[in-house]
């Protein structure tokens, strides 16, 4: 143990030995002084890089629930939207059909007036109208 109190207290620099010079001891210090403020540095370091990578994740992470929140919200109007059309459409079919059926009661088709027969008491005459002279009063009619 004398012996390495001893070699401790042995000057050392790289430059000319002077009464300045650090011992073993003192050098060892300052080598450790060094080495732990350089792993406080490369600490503080991780910790910076650590603090920027957390709030980069965090905004990720907000960002990723805003989208999904905006896509439910765009699903839930895409459907209201389609579900809305759908019941245009069939109003529109409806109303379509309502008219038709109204149409053809109010337009029905007098059918093949050349075959029919006149009604009784009716003689086909001539009738000297715009359509010619060889049409019945009831043929008139379904024109």
């Amino acid at each position: 143990m004398a012996a390495l109190l001893a070699d401790s207290q042995v000057k050392f620099t790289r430059a000319i030995l002077t009464a300045d010079s650090p011992t073993l001891a003192t050098a060892i210090a300052r080598f450790g002084e060094q080495e732990a403020a350089a792993q406080l540095r490369q600490g503080a370091a991780v910790l910076s890089s650590a603090r920027t990578n957390a709030t980069v994740e965090i905004a990720t992470a907000q960002a990723q629930q805003i989208l999904a929140e905006a896509r439910r919200q765009a699903a839930e109007i895409l459907q209201q939207s389609q579900e809305a059309l759908a019941a245009k459409e069939r109003d529109l079919a409806e109303r379509e059909a309502k008219l038709k059926l109204a149409a053809m009661r109010v337009f029905e088709p007098c059918g093949d007036v050349s075959r029919r027969s006149p009604p009784a008491g009716l003689q086909a005459r001539p009738n000297p109208g715009r359509l010619g002279g060889s049409r019945t009063a009831d043929q008139q009619t379904c024109l």
